[in-house]
């Protein structure tokens, strides 16, 4: 058996040698190699950092985007004269879209889910308000 195989420091030492550019980094000294690992190691912390960031500052503008469309969506419906209105069918459209993105959004307070759920329930409320094409013909006659 060779030497270093057979051992965990074997197998990880095999595991080192798959990863790309060790072939370079085996002719450098040990703190040469360590201090570049440690540089990667760094850079992939920073990187998720930084995309955990971006995700955050998303999220805050997409609960800001769908306040103002679940808003704009009850105000809609409220003037919808029938249920085939496309009033009506703008706010059903954003109704769909704010059920389906709510669950996906990270990092929200209470208050802040709270407050979308509510308006998402009266949202539904306000669809299920909407005058029906049979009312309108009862209405008529």
């Amino acid at each position: 058996m060779r030497q270093g195989q057979g051992t965990p420091a074997g197998s990880c030492f095999t595991t080192l040698r798959k990863l790309p550019g060790f072939r370079e980094l085996e002719h450098m000294n040990i703190f040469a190699w360590l201090g570049r690992l440690i540089l990667i190691v760094m850079a992939t912390v920073v990187a998720f950092s930084k995309l955990a960031e971006l995700r955050a500052r998303t999220d805050r503008d997409l609960v800001r985007i769908l306040n103002a469309d679940l808003e704009r969506s009850i105000a809609l419906a409220g003037v919808a004269a029938t249920r085939h209105s496309v009033f009506r069918a703008q706010a059903e459209n954003v109704y769909v879209r704010a059920k389906a993105l709510l669950p996906k959004l990270s990092g929200l307070t209470a208050e802040e889910l709270a407050q979308l759920e509510a308006k998402l329930k009266e949202l539904e409320m306000a669809l299920d308000l909407v005058p029906g094409t049979m009312d309108l013909e009862q209405h008529a006659n």
